[in-house]
């Protein structure tokens, strides 16, 4: 776990810090996932789909 946050979890960091942490983390992930195309949300999204299809287990424990 990085250092980051283990200090947000304490609460040692200032919670507009954290939110701003979390904007960017966000803005990171919707990147990666192409948010902005809708064709390859769609891909996505059916494949999470299949997947969950293909489980056994509704909420499957690790």
């Amino acid at each position: 776990m990085s250092l980051a946050i283990k200090l947000a979890e304490a609460g040692k960091l200032p919670d507009a810090i954290v939110r701003k942490g979390i904007r960017q983390l966000t803005e990171k992930r919707l990147k990666e996932i192409n948010a902005n195309d809708c064709e390859v949300s769609m891909a996505h999204l059916t494949q999470f789909i299949a997947h969950m299809n293909a489980s056994e287990q509704i909420a499957p424990l690790p």
